[in-house]
């Protein structure tokens, strides 16, 4: 792994950073080149900083009660917001599957009139209909079936979560 590669960062935003061609950055990775002097100290500088900055970050020490409180903290966060999700889909589950009630009723309606009332206003009737079918379609079985795949996986989600806090 080249310096370059340790440092994280691309032969592109190397060669910039250091004042070089990619050309000669890419010389000097393959062992074909030297790199000049002002390159070579700057490429130096930027390694000891990265080295020493991850030295520090493995000294840092966590409190454990802190994390512990942060922990139960983000998982509150986590579970009102999952709550309040799985409540809304419950209620938006709720108003589909009445809205489709009602449109049935409605096309049944317009279909009982068609075939049993000749003396039925024809645009109403189709208009009924019209109303009723496209209330259908847009609370369709797939909807409502993937709105309770979705208030099953909050429910997991809510379960773990709360699993996970009573281990703190």
């Amino acid at each position: 792994m080249t310096i370059r590669e340790q440092l994280g960062i691309t032969q592109e935003e190397a060669s910039e950073i250091l004042g070089v061609t990619r050309g000669q950055l890419s010389m000097y990775e393959l062992g074909k080149r030297d790199l000049p002097t002002h390159a070579l100290v700057k490429l130096a500088t930027l390694s000891n900083h990265v080295s020493d900055a991850m030295n520090k970050q493995k000294h840092v020490d966590v409190d454990q009660k802190t994390v512990h409180r942060e922990s139960g903290t983000i998982i509150d966060e986590l579970l009102a917001k999952h709550q309040l999700k799985k409540i809304q889909l419950e209620r938006n589950l709720k108003k589909m599957k009445a809205t489709e009630q009602k449109a049935f009723a409605a096309l049944q309606v317009a279909m009982y009139e068609q075939t049993h009332n000749k003396k039925a206003n024809k645009n109403t009737v189709e208009h009924i209909q019209w109303q009723a079918e496209k209330k259908l379609a847009n609370n369709n079985w797939q909807k409502q079936l993937a709105c309770q795949f979705e208030i099953v996986a909050l429910e997991g989600m809510i379960a773990a979560l709360k699993a996970h806090k009573d281990k703190l």
